[in-house]
């Protein structure tokens, strides 16, 4: 079992060679398609997600324009 310390050290690693983390739980309710519902108690992370969402939308519709 990791302690804190090194899970925090883990992350660091990550960060600085550029290798994403995430979440289990977030990435299976992203595959569901639940994952609006699943951030609905973080409100401030849902926000993030939905302003994301509108991002890609409207790169998408740049490509097919």
């Amino acid at each position: 079992m990791l302690n804190r310390k090194e899970v925090l050290s883990r992350l660091e690693e990550a960060k600085k060679v550029g290798i994403p983390v995430i979440n289990y739980g977030i990435a299976i309710a992203w595959l569901h398609g639940i994952l609006d519902r699943a951030l609905k108690p973080f409100p401030e992370a849902l926000k993030i997600w939905q302003q994301d969402q509108t991002e890609v939308k409207q790169d998408e519709m740049k490509e097919v324009i």
